[in-house]
């Protein structure tokens, strides 16, 4: 029935060959017989002899092998079998399978129940025990051909494992497995041997490490006088871990003399049982950086409190001292101090005006520097000054409005007064008037230079009645009018700076310059200025133009533009074309059923003129006034109820000879 149930399922897992046996739990399993008798190590590597090949005996009760789990011992180490396959040394046998059964031998294991097979070859029962043994036992496998412990041939052994604290469960269908619960505890650095530990370095471990403990309430690892219920001492520690310093210890006060004078700073205290160097046992110093400040000091003429009562140099016989800046044996009032004895760079006198300066006091003479150099609130009073003049051109020739009274002449001023522009090296009374050229180069209005003079006409521009969609254009011009030079008609130029519509200005009115701005207008020259008016809706139009200019008694003209927008009946012209004969030119265009029609024409590089303007009522117009070999440029526009409508498309043609045939 064993052979039945090995033929179905001829495996036996080996508990000790284990991968993962140190993780903390995990199911691991481990199949050394295949479905054939192989014989495998927990690596998957067969063992020599354990296959169905390897028989050693036809008796169907005999058993492919045997696997036997042996504790290595004490020393951890593999013995080598006896002959009859039982281990030696200090190795102990746990169990084998045998027969339908497993057996145990050895000492402190509990025996196993026996197993029956069921008729699908299953296991009947499971079984369960526990190893935990303080010293770590290790665990290895051996392999054995047919059936122990009639042994023919030892087949080797698995590796050496650990186990601790691991269970071990059989399974249904003839499984042998283990389900590993490793049981490891976090112990914690005990530094100081105190036996309580650091709960900041902890390692985990299934046994106690050396220097570690369980406990993890230290509160100071390098101190063995700290760890919970410690007895609090006075060395200004936290003995007993309850978050407070010397709590409920008796301990004496000390004060820091950092300034040695025997008297401590209440603002700087410890608590110990002896007195430490630097501290003493009173709180009375007012000034610890300073030894000449205590209690009961002298009162010194030092600016300080050195008696420590609240007041500063009372009862001392001080003098008062004041600061010599620049030396001259007088004192700034302002810049004192009291001192038995006289300070360095201290005087007593306290009447200098400017301590910064050492011509400047009640002794010093008056001089011309433009300073009070008597300290009598007057300046350069009794001096011998001279008036000197800035020549900020280097003409020579001084600024009247800016000038100053000194000894000598100072740098950058003269003595004359007479520059009209001290910005302006070419401007002074020793030079030549320069016409138009917008100074007064010599300083004398009686020779005044050329200046231009704008005017703009027309000022007003009245367009009229103009239909929606319509334009009409006009032209203002701008002309330089300035007046002649000795009786010359020489003036001076005008500059055009900007043309543009005024604030408010209506969009109907749009302006068109012919020349780059600015523009410089010569003498009597001028410029067209185009403004279009096209109304966009029914009603009137106002509009402004700005003309700026460098004119200095008119340097802004505005023009004033009117129109009013009528809505007109459109009649434009289409279609128009042209053909050439002898000295003449033929024009045709759709007929529109207007009042009449204007015919405009013009050269090349020209503008358009009215030609005509005609009735006909065939729509057609024959120019006459023409020379063979040049071409014109046609369009027209209709008239309706008194309006010029759009223009038609543009035509051109070139009028040649026709010679007749005879």
């Amino acid at each position: 029935m064993f052979i039945k149930s090995l033929s179905k399922r001829t495996v036996l897992v080996i508990f000790m060959v284990l991968f993962g046996i140190f993780s903390v739990s995990g199911n691991v399993f481990a199949d050394i017989f295949t479905a054939n008798g192989q014989v495998k190590d927990g690596n998957g590597n067969s063992l020599p002899g354990t296959g169905v090949d390897d028989r050693a005996s036809a008796d169907p009760n005999s058993l492919f092998g045997v696997v036997q789990l042996i504790n290595a011992g004490k020393d951890g180490i593999i013995d080598p079998p006896d002959a009859d396959g039982n281990p030696t040394g200090d190795d102990v046998l746990l169990v084998a399978n045998s027969g339908l059964d497993f057996a145990v031998v050895g000492e402190g294991f509990p025996n196993f129940p026996e197993f029956g097979i069921t008729p699908d070859g299953k296991f009947s029962d499971k079984f369960q025990y526990t190893v935990s043994l303080a010293d770590q036992p290790k665990f290895y496998c051996r392999a054995w051909d047919k059936t122990f412990p009639k042994t023919s041939a030892h087949y080797g052994d698995s590796e050496l494992y650990t186990l601790v604290n691991a269970t071990f469960d059989s399974h249904d269908f003839g499984i042998f497995s283990t389900d590993i619960s490793v049981s490891k505890q976090t112990w914690y650095m005990d530094g100081d041997n105190d036996n309580y530990g650091d709960p900041e370095n902890s390692v985990e471990s299934s046994t106690q490490p050396v220097g570690f403990v369980a406990d993890n309430t230290d509160c100071n690892d390098d101190d063995d006088t700290v760890y919970p219920e410690a007895p609090e001492l006075c060395d200004g520690k936290d003995n007993d871990c309850n978050g407070q310093i010397d709590d409920g210890a008796n301990c004496p006060t000390w004060y820091r003399d950092f300034d040695n004078d025997g008297y401590g700073n209440p603002d700087d205290v410890v608590r110990l049982n002896t007195q430490p160097d630097g501290y003493v046992g009173n709180d009375r110093d007012c000034n610890d950086d300073d030894n000449t400040v205590y209690p009961g000091a002298p009162e010194l003429c030092d600016g300080k409190d050195n008696n420590c009562n609240g007041q500063i140099d009372e009862g001392a016989n001080c003098t008062i001292w004041y600061m010599d800046g620049d030396s001259d044996n007088y004192g700034d009032p302002e810049n004192s101090m009291e001192s038995f004895t006289q300070p360095d760079g201290f005087v007593a006198d306290n009447t200098d005006c400017d301590d910064t300066d050492s011509s400047v006091n009640p002794g010093a003479a008056e001089i011309c520097d433009g300073k009070d150099n008597n300290c009598n609130g007057q300046i350069d009073e009794g001096a011998d000054c001279t008036i000197w003049y800035r020549d900020g051109d280097s003409d020579d020739y001084g600024d009247p409005d800016n000038s100053m009274e000194f000894f000598t002449q100072p740098d950058g001023f003269v003595a004359d007064n007479t520059d009209c522009d001290d910005t302006d090296g070419s401007v002074n009374p020793d030079a030549d008037e320069i016409p138009y050229n917008g100074k007064d180069d010599d300083c004398d209005p009686g020779t005044p230079d050329i200046t231009p003079e704008i005017e703009v006409l027309p000022l007003i521009n009245d367009f009229g009645d103009v239909a929606v969609g319509a334009s009409l254009k006009k032209i203002i011009i701008i002309t330089n009018i300035g007046p002649e030079v000795f009786g010359t008609n020489i003036t001076g130029y005008l500059t055009i700076t900007d043309i543009l519509p005024g604030d408010g200005s209506s969009p109907e009115f749009e302006i068109a310059v012919p020349v780059s701005l600015p523009a410089i207008l010569g003498p009597g020259e001028n410029i067209e200025v185009c403004i279009t008016y096209i109304p966009l809706d029914e009603g009137s139009d106002e509009g402004t133009v700005r003309i700026l200019s460098d004119d200095a008694d008119e340097d802004v003209v505005t023009v004033l533009c009117e129109g009013n927008g009528i809505f007109a009946p459109i009649c434009q012209v289409s279609d128009l074309s042209a053909r050439s004969k002898s000295g003449r030119v033929q024009l045709v265009w759709n007929h529109l059923g207007a009042d009449s029609y204007n015919v405009y024409r013009k050269t090349a590089g020209g503008e358009f003129s009215m030609l005509a303007n005609t009735t006909s009522i065939y729509s057609t117009y024959l120019d006459e006034d023409v020379v063979n070999g040049t071409t014109y440029h046609y369009i027209v526009k209709c008239v309706c109820d008194g309006f010029e409508c759009e223009a038609s498309n543009e035509v051109s043609v070139t009028s040649n000879e026709i010679r007749r045939r005879r």
